[in-house]
């Protein structure tokens, strides 16, 4: 039996450190494997070139928290460290969605109307620090650009707000509406069996939707020739960083999304 955490050595006086199973979903996770490292083995750390450090995560979805953070970051580990990630059957480790862009302000008397602000680019699941093997049955995925906001008004200087994008799946922040009154915002990203990205805002011109797997964030309304114009949508994340280590992934291990 395992215990809950526990450091061995093994053959050649290698050791081994087993960090604590993640064993509940976390839509907000920012798992950093080196400060997991020196909470739970304070006497021991930091872990040495030939150590192995192992980790598990249980049959749920992970989410980073932030789009511009990484779910589980393993970049404080030393190069010479080996780093093993065991994912149980019905794994997710996701990337978060990009923020979709804020709708632009609508026409105020003399005024010019706003361009829409571009969505955000998705976020990247795992960062790496050291050689990788990652085994299991799951998931790792990139996070979803953001849908850009929608132009403000400018059909009469009543001030209606552009639409704001909607947010890149999964969880991804949906856009602000324009700042006057009229827009209405982005529904934030979805996080499902099948990802969807947030719905852009809808008025005079809409926000784009969010991105998904195999669908592109949308870029947010406007006119034919600015001005305005609509934001541009987020370009999509990457599912791993690698950092140039080697990673080595078993059969069952589903990879969305670039190893960069």
């Amino acid at each position: 039996m395992v215990p809950f955490n526990s450091a061995i050595v093994g053959l050649g006086g290698r050791r081994v450190f087993i960090l604590a199973k993640l064993d509940a979903e976390d839509l907000a996770t920012l798992y950093v494997v080196d400060t997991q490292l020196e909470a739970q083995f304070p006497s021991l750390v930091p872990a040495l070139p030939g150590d192995l450090v192992q980790l598990t995560l249980g049959g749920f979805t992970f989410v980073a928290a932030l789009a511009d953070n990484f779910c589980i970051d393993a970049i404080g580990l030393d190069d010479e460290v080996e780093f093993e990630l065991t994912l149980e059957a019905g794994c997710f480790i996701r990337g978060r969605g990009g923020e979709g862009g804020d709708g632009g302000n609508g026409e105020d008397g003399p005024s010019d109307p706003d361009d829409g602000e571009p969505g955000l680019i998705g976020g990247t699941a795992i960062r790496l620090g050291c050689p990788t093997n990652i085994l299991g049955i799951g998931t790792i995925e990139r996070g979803y650009g953001g849908g850009g906001g929608g132009a403000g008004n400018d059909t009469g200087g009543e001030g209606d707000g552009g639409s704001g994008g909607g947010g890149g799946a999964p969880l991804g922040i949906g856009g602000r509406e324009g700042r006057r009154d009229s827009g209405t915002p982005g529904d934030p990203g979805e996080t499902a069996t099948v990802l969807l990205g947030g719905a852009g805002g809808t008025r005079h011109r809409n926000g784009g939707d969010g991105g998904s797997e195999g669908i592109p964030a949308e870029a947010g309304s406007g006119k034919t020739s600015p001005p305005p114009v609509g934001g541009a949508p987020g370009a999509d994340g990457d599912a791993i960083d690698s950092q140039g280590f080697t990673v080595i992934q078993g059969p069952s291990i589903i990879v969305e999304g670039p190893i960069i």
